[in-house]
Order: C-alpha cells, then structure tokens, then sequence
C-alpha cells in the first residue's frame, strides 16, 4: 500500500516537548487535527494515543459510492472513496483503490489511536452490489453494532451474511427497505434491537421463538388476528422473557378486549391514552419481567414487560416515578381468588371477607377505581 501525505513541514517542536505538555497539546487540537496528525508517522499516532482522547461512537453511512465517517457529538467528517480518504474535504491519504479497504484502514487506526467502543454501519442511496457481502469479510468492518439499511431492496445472500453476526449487543434496522418475502433464518430475533419495516415474511413460528430480546419492531406483516392472539396467549404463558419492548403492525381485525378476556387486568390511563397490564401466568419462576403491558395506538400495538419492583412511566423509561401496577395486580389476582372461593365454598367466609375488605383498602389507598367493571388507575 503506497501513502501520499500533503504534510507540511511541522514547525512546532511537539517531539521535544515534555510529556505532560505534549499531551495537554494534543488535547487543545480539535478532533480533526488529532487525527491528521496521527496518521502522519508511527510517532505522532502514539503521541495521540498518549493524551487519552475519546472519538465519540463512529458513524460510518455509504451512498452513491463514497462513505462519510463522522462522530454525533464532535464537528469532524472524513469522507472516503476508491481514491482513499480526506479529513475536512482535503485529501490526505491513498490506502488503496478498494472503498470497503479504506474504511476499514481508517476505522482500525482510529480504534488503535482513541478512546472509542462500537460502531454503527449505514448503508442507504446506491449501494454496490457486493458491498454488504465486504464489509462481512473485513475482520475489523464486521464487528459493528449497529447496521442500518435504508431505501434499499436486500437479497437473501445478504441478508444471511447479516443475520450470522448476531449478538445480543447488536441492533440491525432495515428502513423503507423490501426483503425477501420468503426469508428464513434461525438468527432474526436474536439481536439485541431489531427494526423491521418490512415484515411480510415474519410467521408465527418466528415470534414465539423470541427469547431474551431488548427491542422489536414489526412493521408490515401478514399476521392474521388468530396470530397475533395466539401469540399473546403465548407470550403471557412462556417459561422465559421473550422481549422488553415490541411495536408491531396489526391488521384491524385484532380485538384487544377479546385477547383479555378472563385475564386480570389493570387499566393505567395516562393523558386519555391507556395501557392495560396483566400479570405473565408462567410458574416457572424464570421470568425477570412478569408484569405485561399492552396498548393500541393507530395501527399499532406496543407491548411492554416490566420488572415487579420496575413500575411502569408513560415515556416509557425504566425509571421510578409512581406506584407499582405489580403490586396492584397481584391484589387484584387475591381478590378473583377470594371471589370465587365465596362463591363455592359454605366456609371460612368471615375471613375471606375481611381479607377482602383490605385488599379494597389497599387498592383505595393506591387510587385504583373501577371503570365499567375494569380496575383503573390514572395519572394526569
């Protein structure tokens, strides 16, 4: 691999410098200097490395046959191509004539200079035929965390290539992007966070093999309302956490209230919108997050698992901010109980319906009131 560097000569005498001042210099550059002047010797990439700098989660998009890496916080582009790379719109360096190359040779050198974690892939605007099946064979180009596909058709060689990264750590986006509608693979909900716009070829199979997920969203889908119910039943029932949050696209047809129907349910409304939870049935004791929230917006259902001690926000942000719906449900289940045992048995009535009594103290004292027959607790 040749170099062509448009140094200048360096006037300053940074390699004479003591320690501590060459780094406090290093770290008076902006990020675009540090990065310069690291790639102009071995030297000089170590004397960078040295002063400890972040380079904030790297953003690499390619459209139109160049990429741009840049970082969300910092002011700093580097815009690659065939004919290498160039900070600021000044061209610096020829790496080599292959573009997947001279992203991969600067994102290595950065990560061996700075401070810096994961990063994220985006691909969107006329993307080369072979490019996804490159970055998939580049050692350094593989490991991203975050792959977006937008406005593109993806094959299924492509796709497999994608879904053999997967990783709980990793989230994969397809945006306004059609896929396959026959695609089968093993690996599809076994990312941390996945986004799919297009999920005609998503099948029931598919989602009640979910385990362990963070975030799902499923935009369109050919789930009929007998799908979407059973896999409910399924969720409320499984041995394990399937997900922690899922948006999913439903056909008009899905009846929440039936879905419910001889369930305990809590309605939380917030602001005229409701949520309504009800408690995971499973006994294998195996679930983090049994408390199971559901509400329908547009035409979308969102649906939500809490923690017991993890009460539900209406931003959705696993943080305290009120009572806990746990608490409330598992008094609710008492009282269907205690209910039904009236109704059977001639005995034990006089405790049973002082224990009655407190559990509707309870609920009072935690504003839970009854709304057309269902239990509700409102925060304006």
């Amino acid at each position: 691999m040749s170099k062509q560097s448009c140094r200048r000569k360096n006037k300053f005498p940074l390699p004479k410098l003591p320690m501590l001042a060459r780094v406090e210099v290093i770290r008076s550059m902006e990020l675009a200097e540090r990065l310069k002047l690291s790639l102009t010797s071995d030297r000089m990439r170590f004397y960078v490395k040295e002063a400890k700098t972040t380079f904030r989660l790297p953003e690499i998009t390619v459209e139109n046959g160049f990429a741009r890496v840049k970082t969300e916080k910092d002011n700093f582009e580097v815009f690659c191509d065939t004919d290498g790379f160039k900070i600021n719109k000044k061209r610096l360096y020829l790496i080599s004539n292959s573009l997947v190359s001279n992203i991969s040779y600067l994102l290595h050198h950065i990560q061996k200079t700075f401070s810096t974690g994961y990063f994220t892939f985006t691909l969107q605007k006329n993307i080369p035929k072979v490019l996804i099946k490159e970055i998939h064979s580049d050692p350094v180009l593989m490991k991203w965390s975050l792959f977006i596909v937008k406005n593109q058709k993806v094959n299924t060689e492509d796709l497999n290539l994608i879904m053999e990264k997967t990783d709980k750590n990793k989230t994969i986006s397809f945006i306004n992007t059609e896929l396959p509608p026959f695609f089968r693979h093993k690996n599809v909900f076994k990312f941390g966070v996945m986004d799919y716009e297009d999920a005609r070829w998503v099948h029931l199979e598919d989602l009640i093999s979910i385990r362990h997920t963070t975030n799902i969203l499923l935009g369109t889908n050919y789930l009929t309302s007998v799908d979407v119910t059973y896999f409910l039943q399924y969720w409320f029932r499984a041995d394990e956490d399937m997900f922690l949050w899922m948006d999913l696209h439903l056909n008009p047809d899905v009846q929440l209230d039936k879905v419910l129907a001889g369930k305990v349910v809590l309605e939380h409304v917030n602001q005229n919108h409701a949520v309504f939870f009800t408690l995971s049935t499973s006994s294998s004791g195996n679930r983090k997050y049994p408390l199971l929230g559901m509400e329908l917006y547009s035409e979308n259902m969102r649906l939500t698992a809490w923690g017991a001690d993890e009460p539900f926000t209406p931003d959705h942000e696993r943080v305290e901010q009120f009572g806990k719906e746990y608490d409330i449900l598992v008094l609710l289940e008492r009282k269907r109980q205690l209910e039904a045992c009236l109704a059977w048995y001639n005995f034990g009535k006089e405790s049973m319906y002082s224990e009655l009594a407190f559990i509707d103290q309870r609920l009072k004292s935690m504003n839970v009131r009854y709304i057309n027959g269902v239990a509700t607790i409102t925060h304006d």
